[in-house]
């Protein structure tokens, strides 16, 4: 595709997102850094150019590029950033995926339907299926029996609303499927179903066509909310239902306080009321990144829970690997225990990296270890060092393993496009701690960005919090925080790209 072509593909996009075209002075920066050049550079290829302002700094350069590679990575869902060899094929990337999308779309058969509900079966709670987004593949439960009582009983109790959280990969949705498929937790005749929430389609809509296939979902507009609500309430309350919302992030926003709000209040009036109404024989269980506002101020406590998620404790990261047919030999345990520890038992990152051991090294770790080892070996001494800062490498694989890129890195990316988006100042604040090594004090973190007011970087360090990207160490005191192994990953890469923009 040719330099022309994409400015007005770009052009279009950001017209039908914003309401308006690029500006001339975003089309000019767009034009030069997709042709390679610097922000230093620009001025003076736009003076021989002629015919536009030159008197532009690279400051004010800058500032207005990275206000539009945020709109940009927002809109085609990849990150976008102005590297001299990385920005032109990020930007095409975006472009071709996006085309992919619509052509998916335009092959689908028409959506003026509602997805039925799913009889829920009298079968044994050892399951295999496929996830509705495909992205989950097989699912083999392990662990988490304490986890999965504890919720189980507040369900079966009172609890109307379980909400999973937890970082990306991190097992919400294959714990919640583990929960919808425990046909024991349920009365006879439950309706189940799971709902994939997206970006696209963060309307109240996408549960009524669910709930109330026999609605016209076209007339909601001319209704009351009123109306919807009370009759959403009454189909749950006449028949048990288990639904299941996954990816509720996706249609949330925060506000500049950082709390989070859903971009359809509806959803917020609908658990209030399902919170609050006098009997209720449902539960909807939510997976999300950030907290939900489900039920204002705190009232109702008894009927709802904000269940945290975390890795695989390394009993069950061990039994993951026996699970999926690694056999494990004499001196194999001590490796993957390693292993284990550099991911911190993250579901999601394991299951990559048993894939890669069945298929490249044939179930062999100590084959896999020859090649790996000194890698994993080095992370974990640096993490020992006494200060426990510096420039992270890469964690072992993300160089050589595609799948763990793809799979793993990248929905790890789409969190930190959705973090810059809502807050660039917490954003530049995980950059800055992915130096970190070993848990930090407060006041080390709120360092790394002290060239803000007191009050943003406040902001800025609860926001962290209140997306599950900062855990608090709670074996120091005063207490330490920290970032998961992938998640420091990712920032530590983001954070050389923002010092090779400047």
């Amino acid at each position: 595709m040719d330099e022309v072509a994409v400015l007005h593909q770009i052009n279009q996009l950001v017209k039908t997102k914003t309401g308006e075209a690029l500006t001339p002075l975003q089309r000019r920066i767009f034009q030069s850094a997709y042709q390679g050049y610097t922000y230093e550079e620009m001025p003076g290829i736009w003076s021989r150019e002629g015919n536009f302002r030159v008197d532009y700094n690279t400051t004010s350069l800058r500032d207005e590029g990275r206000k539009l590679w945020a709109l940009l990575s927002d809109i085609l869902d990849i990150p976008i950033r102005k590297t001299r060899l990385g920005f032109r094929d990020s930007i095409l990337e975006g472009l071709q995926r996006l085309d992919a999308q619509k052509q998916s779309l335009h092959h689908q058969p028409s959506t003026n339907f509602s997805p039925p509900l799913v009889q829920a079966d009298k079968t044994d709670s050892e399951f295999c299926f496929e996830d509705d987004d495909g992205e989950c593949g097989e699912i083999r439960w392990v662990g988490r029996q304490a986890l999965l009582e504890t919720v189980s009983q507040r369900l079966q109790a009172d609890c109307r609303i379980l909400s999973l959280e937890g970082i990306t990969g991190i097992g919400k949705t294959t714990l919640a499927l583990r929960l919808l498929k425990d046909t024991s937790l349920w009365p006879e005749g439950t309706c189940g179903h799971k709902i994939l929430l997206t970006r696209q389609s963060p309307s109240f809509e996408t549960l009524v066509q669910t709930l109330l296939p026999d609605q016209d979902s076209q007339l909601m507009p001319q209704k009351d909310s009123e109306q919807w609500l009370r009759a959403m309430i009454h189909a749950l309350q006449t028949r048990p239902h288990l639904l299941v919302l996954d990816m509720v992030e996706e249609i949330m926003q925060s506000d500049a306080q950082g709390q989070f709000r859903f971009i359809d209040p509806l959803y917020e009036a609908f658990f209030m009321q399902m919170a609050s109404a006098k009997t209720m024989p449902s539960r909807i269980i939510l997976t999300s990144q950030d907290q939900p506002p489900i039920c204002p101020e705190g009232r109702y406590p008894d009927r709802w829970l904000q269940q945290p998620v975390r890795g695989f404790t390394e009993v069950e990261s061990l039994q993951l690997f026996r699970q999926w047919d690694i056999s494990i030999q004499m001196g194999d345990e001590t490796c993957l225990k390693k292993i284990i520890q550099i991911y911190e038992g993250h579901p999601l990152a394991l299951r990559v990296i048993i894939g890669e051991l069945r298929s490249a090294y044939q179930g062999d770790v100590q084959l896999f270890w020859q090649e790996h080892g000194p890698d994993i070996e080095e992370m974990l001494r640096l993490r020992e060092t006494d200060r426990g800062e510096g420039s992270a490498p890469s964690l072992p694989l993300y160089g050589t393993s595609r799948r763990l890129v793809v799979e793993v890195r990248r929905r790890v990316e789409k969190t930190f496009l959705r973090l810059q988006r809502d807050h660039p100042i917490a954003f530049e604040l995980i950059c800055q701690g992915s130096i970190f090594y070993k848990p930090a004090e407060r006041e080390r973190w709120l360092q790394r960005i002290r060239h803000y007011p007191a009050e943003q970087q406040k902001l800025a360090f609860e926001v962290l919090q209140q997306r599950f990207l900062l855990e608090k160490d709670t074996s120091y005191r005063p207490y330490r925080y920290r970032l998961h192994s992938l998640i420091q990953s990712v920032a530590e890469t983001e954070r050389q790209r923002l010092e090779e923009e400047l």
